[in-house]
C-alpha cells in the first residue's frame, strides 16, 4: 500500500502526524481525517475522488503552508498495513469505526 502523512505544527513549533491519504486497491486516493478537519475533510475527500488525484498531486488539493507539510509517499508492505493504520489512526486522532449494535443505547425494563 502506498501512503503519505499529512502533518501539523503545533505552537511550540513540534510537529505531529493530522491525517493522511493512502491507495485503496482499485489505486483511489482515500483522505483519512479526524473530526478537526469535520466538512474541509469531507470536502477534500469529494476533490480528490472526482478529480483522481494521485499521492503525488495530493498537494493540489490540500497544500502545504505554514504549520502544515506532507511527508514523502511510503510503502507499506501488505502483511503490515492493518497494524500500521491503527497506529497512524491512534497517532492522528482519528475515530474508530463503531458497529451499529456498540451505537445503539439500550433502555432499562422497569
Amino acid at each position: 500500500m502506498r501512503l503519505r502523512q499529512l502533518q501539523r505544527q503545533n505552537e511550540e513549533g513540534q510537529w505531529f502526524d493530522d491525517a493522511y491519504a493512502f491507495e485503496d486497491n482499485s489505486g483511489q486516493v482515500i483522505f483519512r481525517y479526524n473530526l478537526t478537519w469535520g466538512r474541509v475533510g469531507a470536502r477534500c475527500n469529494g476533490q480528490i475522488r472526482e478529480a483522481g488525484i494521485s499521492l503525488e498531486d495530493i498537494e493540489t488539493v490540500i497544500p502545504p503552508g505554514e504549520g502544515l507539510r506532507w511527508l514523502p509517499i511510503e510503502v507499506i508492505a501488505d502483511e503490515a498495513v492493518e497494524v500500521f493504520l491503527t497506529n497512524l489512526d491512534e497517532r492522528c486522532g482519528i475515530p474508530k469505526p463503531r458497529s451499529i449494535a456498540q451505537a445503539l443505547v439500550t433502555q432499562p425494563n422497569f
